[in-house]
Formats: C-alpha cells, sequence, structure tokens
C-alpha cells in the first residue's frame, strides 16, 4: 500500500491512456462528458453513448461523475 501511495504521489501509477487496460481515448471521455450534459436538458443517455462507444451504461455513469474513465 505504501509503495502504492509513493508511486500515485511521484506520477509513476500510469492513468488515462497511459494505463494499459484503457478502453476510451481523453479525446472520447470528454466527449462522453460533454455530450450526457444534463439528463433533463437535451443530453444523450448512457445507453446511445455506452452502444456508440463500445462500452457498458456504467461506464459512462462513472465518466460523467468523475470517478472513473475506463
Amino acid at each position: 500500500l505504501d509503495n502504492m501511495k509513493d508511486a500515485v504521489k511521484k506520477g509513476r501509477h500510469p492513468r488515462g491512456e497511459k494505463h494499459g487496460m484503457h478502453k476510451l481515448t481523453d479525446i472520447q471521455v470528454a466527449a462522453i462528458r460533454q455530450r450526457y450534459g444534463f439528463r433533463g436538458i437535451g443530453g444523450e443517455s448512457s445507453g446511445t453513448l455506452a452502444k456508440e462507444f463500445g462500452v457498458c451504461p456504467s461506464n459512462i455513469c462513472y465518466i460523467v461523475k468523475l470517478k472513473s474513465r475506463s
């Protein structure tokens, strides 16, 4: 745990596109966040975006809530 915290602190822990398991580019993540918008005000649904970008709707929710980026 200490090693992981140290790696994150020093910027040695891969995140985003640098992570080997990423599915989406930083540009795609930004597009998802922009297009999702506010659900009641013309934003696209998580299901629609998930189909287009090839991920699960739950991934879209995590991206929009800034908890993850897939």
